[in-house]
């Protein structure tokens, strides 16, 4: 009985975490994407963007706000209708803002 229940509690507690994750994930990929205008929103091919994790914002990038926090830095990627067409939006997920873009604007 105590052995079922320790799996059981196992088992939901990595549910859980699961879970969190990918609620975490949504949420960074819904913050890029109302952070882009209707034109850029209407140019994209897929409305769902690829996360990575980053370490800062590169020199090319247009950066809104320069105090955000690196350990807190991600990326989301969306494609454009052309392979070239490519909008980078840098998300600082400690204050769930926009800090960084690279693409149209």
């Amino acid at each position: 009985m105590r052995k079922s229940f320790f799996i059981l509690m196992i088992t939901s507690m990595l549910l859980s975490v699961i879970g969190c994750e990918k609620n975490n994930e949504e949420n960074i990929q819904g913050i890029a994407y109302s952070s882009l205008t209707r034109n850029e929103q209407a140019a994209l091919s897929d409305k769902h963007g690829v996360i990575k994790k980053e370490e800062s914002i590169p020199n090319n990038a247009t950066i809104f706000n320069k105090n955000y926090h690196k350990d807190k830095l991600y990326s989301v990627t969306f494609n454009g209708d052309h392979p070239e067409e490519k909008i980078v939006i840098y998300i600082d997920t400690k204050t769930n803002k926009k800090v960084g873009m690279i693409g149209e604007n």
